[in-house]
């Protein structure tokens, strides 16, 4: 998808945050309450806990990042999940730990 093909859609993919930054104005016009935010630093990019990763690049430097996530067993009880990465040749990608089990549903913590 680009603009060049999809003028109206370039915005239609991913999680569509341009600038994800919230003041307690806009935080209330999205929740509809009286919520607060009081950290209004700009955060980067790869914390966002989408499931796509954003990294910085710049020219002739090094390409390295670490993402970190939380996980929810959104399946069946005892469920394991394997993580299957496809790259090109160039790319290094290592995720710790390959494998998760859970044993409950909704659980967070990986089962040992």
């Amino acid at each position: 998808m680009g603009p060049k093909k999809h003028e109206d859609l370039e915005l239609a993919y991913g999680a569509g945050h341009i600038n994800p930054g919230y003041n307690s104005t806009t935080l209330r016009s999205v929740t509809g309450d009286n919520s607060s935010c009081n950290n209004t630093e700009l955060g980067r990019a790869w914390d966002l806990d989408y499931p796509s990763f954003s990294l910085a690049v710049e020219d002739g430097k090094p390409i390295i990042g670490v993402f970190t996530r939380t996980v929810t067993n959104v399946g069946s009880a005892n469920s394991t999940y394997t993580a299957y990465i496809t790259t090109p040749a160039m790319c290094t990608v290592e995720v710790e730990p390959s494998t998760l089990s859970f044993s409950t549903i909704g659980g967070r913590e990986p089962s040992k």
